[in-house]
């Protein structure tokens, strides 16, 4: 997440009730930037106390933070006070924390009973080692609520190698 995902910035909007968040996957112009603009100073000069506008980091090359951030206070000018914060990498962990501790063994062990059990499939059964060896290739990661093993071959497939992103996003539905 992050970067050149709109994950945070969508999700996070969605959950604070945010005016906009600007993302890539989304674009936006000009017009879109000077309408949200309107739209936050006609609410607030309707009563309403605050607003929220969300940018991810690499949502656009051009409309940058910066030039948001002057283009909502030009057109608040009088009727809004516009700050800008840029969270970065406030927003990364830290130390580990019991819980993060707690998955890295858990998974680790499902990583070694896997393995344990491939090799031990490809002993038993005298293979040639072919078809297990294009099991090897493999991820263990979250579908769902449940931590599986996939091939590489299937990530490859959905996943846009350029960007570092996947191809289909739940969140963008």
């Amino acid at each position: 997440t992050g970067h050149r995902c709109g994950y945070l910035a969508t999700i996070s909007g969605l959950v604070c009730g945010a005016d906009a968040a600007y993302i890539k996957q989304e674009p936006f112009d000009l017009e879109t930037l000077l309408r949200d603009a309107h739209h936050l100073r006609d609410k607030i000069k309707a009563g309403v106390k605050l607003g929220l506008v969300l940018r991810s980091e690499m949502a656009n090359v051009n409309y940058t933070t910066d030039f948001i951030h002057k283009l909502f206070s030009e057109e608040g000018s009088g009727v809004f006070v516009c700050r800008a914060s840029t969270i970065g990498h406030i927003q990364v962990g830290g130390l580990p924390s019991a819980l993060d501790r707690s998955m890295a063994i858990t998974n680790g062990f499902k990583v070694a009973s896997w393995m344990v059990e491939t090799i031990e499939g490809m002993v038993s059964q005298a293979s040639d080692g072919y078809s297990y060896f294009r099991l090897c290739k493999t991820v263990l990661s979250i579908s769902g609520s449940s931590m599986v093993f996939e091939p590489i071959s299937k990530l490859v497939a959905e996943t846009d190698i350029a960007e570092s992103l996947p191809l289909y996003m739940w969140w963008m539905k």
